[in-house]
């Protein structure tokens, strides 16, 4: 490690006596070195001064912090608002609600993230179809919430099985509706976190009931990834909805393609499911690029309730910034819900579309935030707020040079790369401080200062316990709701200490597959998978039938979790396990992935029990199936007798083993000079069948 330089190395006599010691091959006139002496008194001065500097120099700063930080290629996370599902329940009629809808755990507000329709439909039944048997789910069993339990598509899913979903009336034509899917995730081995480049197990096909029958829906988003998790399943119904024979509407989801690792489990299905965030927002917009009109205007309307309920502002966006357009330029009207706007563009129109940025304004606890700018460098505004998300927060200043022309500004995370004229701004969230450049480094703004996305969130307090989110805010919506499981993913800011452990936790992660361990650790993390165990074969036991090796090949044996019998792998394993390992693998080297080999081995028991030992059979099956059941964990084991013979000894009630044998048959399977049987690199050994002589000797 490279030593670190001390740069506060002398205190202040140090620093004095050094100096009084060079005047005389200085100045040799200078002659008086006592207190008195007006040069002594600055020499005085000066000592005190350098050690000043030097302990300010020796010091590392946040700034300086911040900086190393974004050298070693990461910075501190934001705040993050907590996530939550809650069911919309107990109301008459469907009703709209827009983008923003708070609602409320106690004092902490929660938002809904996208404009929902509260369907007024209930689930009648449920059929799971698999092939020509039909298993019907009630709707008593349906109103156990989490007690279900079935087989959406069997317990062995094939292709063209099917779940069919009976609704109480029609969903509307040209609406996005969605169901909540609550799968049993209870398993020894978990799944994986699924990311983007992830290859689906399974292939589903959304269909309702039509004129012609069951017919795909459109514009299907599936946050289940197939069944393989709970979640929201959304979709749209391009045409009217037909009752089928026993008049209920019907939803199916089809099974396109399957490669399960094991069959869904389905514990509840739920309309009315609607994903909010923990934050309480002030202030925000939306930019649009509209047509123009025969008439001249352009038509737009918005789901956002800032909107619909606050105080509006449109901006038209020109070369020169955003031109703020008088209130006859716009007209609003409500319909179903949502906000209509009809705006005038400013002055000549080409081409025929136009771009605005329009912005809403709690009108009740957000007055206008305006502030007057002067142009000098190091300015700031102070908020005094700190439940402010740094990501959700937006202001434009007024161009000094003309009234009504307002520029956008950009949020930067430091002023360390801004030149004089870049229109940068930083925003300390946690304090609740907007600061502007030095006219060097960043420029400084002059004029009117208007926030126009302004956003609170209360971090990790946010995440409440299950049930705590139950009213909405609007009184006038006669509707309950609730969050049945625990709200997660709130969090603060990240401390610069919590940091630099984040990065060194993640610098000790596997990311390149180098050694046999590189190649372990990340199949055994592969993306959306569940990986009993896996092993990576040495080149030296993977020969060719000529006894030669395979040069840059690292062998991959890959056992997945599932309940059946001697699983392999799947199409949908093997390709994304080796779509992981080709990032990530060395230039040259070559990849294979095997599945598991199972051996079949055979027992022979003949031994002798003592007497009076009804459960001797048991005792000894038991032993021999807990022999297998140790060796089965292991890739490429050695089935010993002498191991086996030692553990049936050991047994109470054996007294004498006359005779013991294993025998395997398979590919790659041996016998060493021992006596032992050695399994392949991919090998696991099962018992296949076990023959016992057991007889009655003295105690």
């Amino acid at each position: 490690m490279l030593p670190v330089a001390s740069l506060d190395n002398e205190n202040y006599d140090e620093i004095f006596e050094k100096a009084r010691k060079m005047i005389p091959g200085l100045y040799p006139e200078w002659t008086d070195y006592n207190e008195h002496d007006p040069g002594i008194t600055f020499l005085q001065l000066l000592s005190w001064m350098k050690e000043m500097q030097q302990f300010h120099l020796d010091q590392i700063g946040t700034e300086h912090l911040k900086v190393y930080l974004k050298l070693l290629g990461t910075q501190q996370q934001r705040k993050l608002p907590a996530r939550a599902l809650v069911a919309v329940e107990d109301f008459e009629e469907s009703f709209f609600l827009p983008r923003g809808t708070r609602l409320l755990a106690g004092e902490i507000p929660f938002e809904t993230v996208r404009e929902e329709i509260a369907e007024k439909v209930e689930v009648t039944e449920c059929v799971c179809i698999s092939g020509d048997e039909k298993k019907h789910i009630g709707s008593d069993i349906l109103r156990l919430d989490g007690k279900m339990l079935s087989y959406p598509f069997g317990q062995e899913p094939k292709a063209g099985n099917s779940f069919l979903i009976k609704l109480d009336r029609a969903l509307k034509a040209g609406k996005r509706h969605s169901f909540y899917f609550d799968i049993f995730d209870d398993y020894p081995v978990e799944r994986n976190p699924i990311d983007e480049g992830f290859y689906p197990l399974a292939e589903l096909s959304v269909e309702y009931y039509g004129k012609s029958g069951f017919t795909p829906c459109v514009n299907v988003m599936d946050n289940t990834h197939g069944f393989l998790h709970s979640g929201i399943l959304e979709y749209h119904i391009p045409d009217i909805m037909e009752p089928m024979e026993d008049q209920t509407y019907g939803i199916r989801v089809r099974l396109i393609r399957c490669e399960y690792d094991l069959p869904p489990i389905l514990q509840s299905v739920s309309v009315n499911v609607l994903p909010v965030s923990q934050q309480f927002t002030l202030a925000d917009y939306e930019d649009v690029t509209l047509s123009v009109g025969e008439d001249g205007s352009c038509e737009w309307s918005s789901g956002l309730r800032l909107l619909a309920e606050g105080r509006l502002e449109v901006y038209q966006r020109t070369e020169q910034g955003f031109l703020r357009l008088e209130e006859t330029h716009v007209s609003k009207e409500m319909k179903e819900g949502r906000l209509h706007l009809r705006i005038f563009p400013n002055g000549e129109t080409e081409p025929d579309r136009v771009s605005f940025r329009v912005a809403g304004y709690d009108a009740d606890v957000f007055p206008v935030r305006e502030y007057e700018m002067t142009g000098f460098p190091y300015q700031t505004i102070d908020l005094n707020d700190s439940e402010l998300l740094h990501d959700k927060f937006a202001i434009l200043v007024e161009n000094p040079g003309s009234s009504g022309l307002w520029e956008e500004w950009e949020m930067v995370d430091s002023f360390h790369c801004s030149g004089p004229a870049d229109r940068h701004f930083c925003l300390d969230e946690e304090n609740g401080i907007v600061s502007f450049g030095n006219c060097e480094q960043g420029a400084a703004p002059e004029g009117r200062l208007r926030i126009i996305r302004y956003t609170q969130s209360s971090g990790i307090r946010g995440n409440v316990r299950s049930g705590q989110i139950h009213t909405f805010e609007n009184s006038k919506i006669h509707a309950s709701v609730e969050n049945r499981e625990n709200v997660s993913g709130g969090r603060d800011k990240e401390s610069i200490e919590a940091c630099f452990e984040r990065f060194q936790r993640e610098f000790r992660k596997v990311s390149r597959a180098v050694t046999a361990a590189d190649y372990e650790e990340l199949v055994l993390h592969t993306p959306g998978l569940r990986i009993r165990q896996v092993k990576a074969v040495p080149v030296e036991l993977m020969k060719r039938s000529d006894g030669s090796f395979v040069d840059n090949c690292v062998s991959i044996v890959v056992q997945p979790f599932s309940y059946q019998a001697q699983a392999k792998l799947s199409a949908a394993y093997m390709d994304n396990i080796i779509r992981l390992l080709d990032k990530r693998r060395l230039i040259g080297t070559k990849v294979q992935v095997l599945s598991p080999d199972y051996i079949g081995a055979t027992v022979y028991v003949d031994l002798m029990v003592k007497p009076h030992y009804p459960t001797a059979q048991s005792m000894v099956e038991e032993t021999v199936k807990r022999y297998f059941q140790n060796t089965i964990s292991s890739f490429g084991a050695v089935l010993e007798e002498s191991a086996l013979y030692g553990l049936l000894d050991a047994t109470e009630c054996v007294t004498k083993i006359r005779n013991l044998a294993i025998h395997a048959q398979g590919r790659g399977v041996r016998r060493t000079a021992g006596g032992s049987i050695k399994l392949p690199v991919n090998g696991l050994v099962y018992l296949k069948q076990a023959d016992y002589v057991i007889s009655a000797g003295d105690a």
